[in-house]
């Protein structure tokens, strides 16, 4: 029987090893951990749209749509970045809103 009690005592070592290793991951399993938001937006400089007639009315919504993200109104997530660039330059090194194919 001498020669079975190590065996026995590794075997019940290795349960309880097992049962706290499982027992902490069932805790870190039930936290629910939301992702966090970032939100990139670029705006169209160029000039056709800047002079389509809709560019005021697009940055009116824009400035909501942000105002809207910061105060987190109507359930919006509160962005943890936020980044905002123009797109559609004039010169031949600036992004463009659309390229030729």
């Amino acid at each position: 029987m001498n020669a079975r009690r190590p065996t026995l005592t590794a075997t019940c070592l290795t349960g309880l090893v097992l049962a706290a290793w499982l027992a902490g991951c069932t805790v870190q399993a039930n936290e629910q951990r939301k992702p966090h938001a970032t939100l990139f937006i670029g705006v169209d400089a160029s000039g056709s749209f800047k002079h389509s007639g809709y560019y005021e009315n697009a940055l009116t919504f824009l400035a909501h749509y942000i105002y809207g993200h910061l105060h987190e109104l109507g359930g919006l997530e509160k962005p943890k970045a936020l980044f905002v660039a123009s797109v559609g330059g004039q010169n031949v090194n600036e992004p463009k809103t659309f390229h030729p194919i």
